[in-house]
């Protein structure tokens, strides 16, 4: 994936991270199902143009119907920018459903078939979406929660700092969405900086950056949201919610989360973190691929707890 490589060589690379992914994602879903006091609506089309990864699903406590608006959390999957659909979170998003929540499961389009602008304005498209059929769809959109994992969570963070900054807006040619309210963030292994740094440095996967940079852009060396690629420049003089961080020694992105902790603590942000301790059981993004594990319980109703205290 060296940025000078032809782009078959990316693709196959892309395919061969896309079966790892998928090939897990088929063992969970022998072991693992939504539950039934949770209900899964069919997947919904955002935009009508016939791409599957134009889709969100709904998912509520089951017997939601007949309660008044649920509070929101719009969740954002993750896979590097470059894998990931539907499937990925559904069994994930239906834990989070059971804190009493109704829980969208967003898709994108995956780099390279877009880029960073392209997943930027999907999501927005979603969130147009969300807003305009709240009433029908017993959603609160005065109580919304953006979640979302690894690269997903990078997403998350931008999405938000987006709608916030009329010249954010303007550089990823995008609407702003005043009628959703976001009161709190939640952020699981977050690779915020846009980048697959890890610490130490891996020479595979700095190849691999110099490739999803070059996607990110399009093509383009001077796309005018190059410069935003990392929340230190997107989120800069923005004003940000309360925000709830995962991580752990073990997430080879650790370093990433550490050091976006201390720069949102030296500008007043409220803090809620969980750093899990070196165990390789806890590695990148486990709540969410083992979700009934007693560690993913956890983090899972403490970032819940944490939404339902920021209710407006």
């Amino acid at each position: 994936m060296a940025i000078d490589a032809p782009d078959w060589v990316r693709d196959a690379a892309i395919r061969a991270f896309a079966r790892v992914v998928d090939g897990g994602l088929r063992r969970r879903e022998r072991r693992l199902s939504v539950p039934r006091d949770v209900t899964a609506g069919v997947p919904l089309p955002y935009l009508p143009d016939g791409y599957d990864s134009h889709r969100l699903e709904l998912l509520r406590p089951a017997g939601a119907s007949d309660r008044g608006p649920l509070p929101l959390i719009v969740d954002i999957h993750g896979g590097g920018w470059i894998h990931g659909h539907l499937d990925v979170n559904r069994i994930y998003c239906s834990r989070l459903a059971q804190h009493g929540f109704a829980v969208a499961n967003v898709d994108y389009r995956n780099q390279p078939d877009t880029d960073l602008r392209g997943q930027v304005r999907d999501l927005f498209a979603a969130l147009h979406w969300i807003a305009g059929h709240a009433r029908d769809e017993r959603l609160d959109a005065g109580d919304v929660f953006l979640t979302g994992d690894s690269a997903g969570a990078h997403l998350a963070l931008l999405v938000h700092c987006v709608n916030a900054s009329r010249r954010l807006q303007d550089v990823f040619g995008v609407e702003p969405e005043p009628r959703i309210a976001v009161r709190a963030i939640g952020l699981v292994n977050g690779v915020v900086e846009g980048t697959y740094r890890v610490e130490p440095p891996s020479p595979l996967l700095a190849v691999a950056d110099r490739a999803l940079l070059r996607v990110m852009c399009g093509g383009d060396p001077d796309a005018p949201w190059r410069p935003y690629r990392s929340y230190v420049r997107f989120a800069a003089g923005v004003a940000l919610p309360p925000t709830f961080v995962m991580t752990g020694l073990a997430d080879p992105f650790y370093d990433q989360s550490r050091i976006l902790l201390r720069w949102l603590r030296a500008r007043g942000v409220e803090v809620e973190d969980i750093v899990w301790p070196r165990d390789r059981r806890l590695g990148h993004v486990f709540n969410i691929t083992e979700v009934d594990w007693e560690e993913s319980r956890r983090t899972n109703a403490a970032m819940c707890d944490f939404f339902l205290r920021h209710r407006g």
